[in-house]
């Protein structure tokens, strides 16, 4: 994993969502799906991690309900 990647990911998610939260109106689909786009790089870039655990989303999502989930 590219750490550096990772900040740059988390430095633009920030900054979107500073711009977004000081609007105060609705969100823009563009915005939105830029958020989206930013969240999924990053998750990706961790997911690249060397003897990283792969879970798929689709079983993070269905574990995110139930909190007695065990945990990694």
């Amino acid at each position: 994993m590219d750490l550096q990647q990772a900040k740059t990911l988390l430095d633009k998610i920030n900054s979107l969502y500073k711009s977004i939260s000081t609007d105060g109106s609705q969100i823009a689909s563009i915005e939105r799906d830029l958020m989206l786009s930013y969240i999924r790089q990053l998750y990706e870039s961790f997911l690249e991690t060397p003897g990283g655990n792969a879970r798929s989303v689709a079983s993070v999502s269905a574990n995110s309900g139930n909190s007695k989930a065990s945990q990694p």
